[in-house]
């Protein structure tokens, strides 16, 4: 049999994407011997982390002083990505000597990707546990950057202390076998290299980041903000540590 053509078909306009709505931020309180803190769906980070020691000392000042939150994404756009807007497993955490030790879960389905994040809690220490675990659930083969940041700013003129030598004054990392140190937070560099362990603090105390695997760098970061006038040299406002 044969058929008659009919005429030419007409491309419907393409409809324009709308971005997807990002999620509210949600936030669940884990409390120790040791310190309260408030985990934040916006890739699992540090809402609040106050340490019960002598009165309760503050350790996070939110867009000042603290995590980020997890990061996934392409290589290039790494740097400029938001934390994974995540699903909190539970409704709160409570470690002490009935339970030493509890972990959180979290969850998030990203561009592809399973994410899967669990926080793990010590009553007798102040540092915890990021387990980061990533399944593409597609056939096509991705490559993507994950990162876990902390980040400060570089000055505090104007900004009283909570209590004395809570804002960072230096970067401390491991790498071959050797300390490295820089005692002025202006002069961190641009890095990506194999270590032990990186973390910024003052000579109170410390934020630690140590990677539990191989597979991560540690990398330390200089945002350079706009001149003052032509031919200064970029300010500084901010640095950061990452895994």
């Amino acid at each position: 049999p044969s058929t008659t053509p009919g005429p030419p078909a007409i491309a419907a306009p393409a409809r324009p994407v709308t971005p997807a709505t990002r999620p509210p931020q949600r936030t669940v309180p884990v409390d120790g011997p040791l310190y309260h803190v408030d985990v934040s769906s916006e890739g699992a980070k540090l809402q609040e982390w106050t340490l019960h020691y002598r009165g309760d000392k503050p350790m996070v000042i939110v867009g000042e002083l603290g995590p980020r939150g997890l990061v996934v994404a392409p290589a290039d756009a790494a740097a400029a990505a938001e934390p994974v807007p995540m699903t909190i497993g539970r409704d709160n955490v409570k470690v002490g000597p009935d339970k030493p030790t509890d972990s959180l879960p979290l969850t998030a389905e990203e561009n592809g990707l399973r994410i899967q994040t669990t926080l793990r809690f010590e009553a007798g220490t102040f540092a915890y546990e990021t387990k980061v675990r990533i399944e593409n659930r597609s056939s096509t083969p991705r490559t993507v950057s994950v990162s876990l940041p902390w980040r400060t700013r570089t000055e505090w003129k104007g900004v009283p202390e909570k209590f004395f030598g809570q804002h960072p004054t230096e970067f401390v990392w491991s790498t071959d076998g050797r300390i490295q140190h820089v005692d002025t937070l202006t002069s961190v560099e641009d890095r990506e290299f194999a270590g032990a362990w990186v973390a910024m603090g003052s000579v109170w105390y410390l934020h630690a980041l140590v990677p539990g695997s191989p597979d991560f760098k540690i990398v330390t970061r200089a945002e350079k903000g706009t001149p003052a006038k032509p031919g200064d040299a970029p300010p500084v406002p901010h640095v950061s540590m990452a895994v």
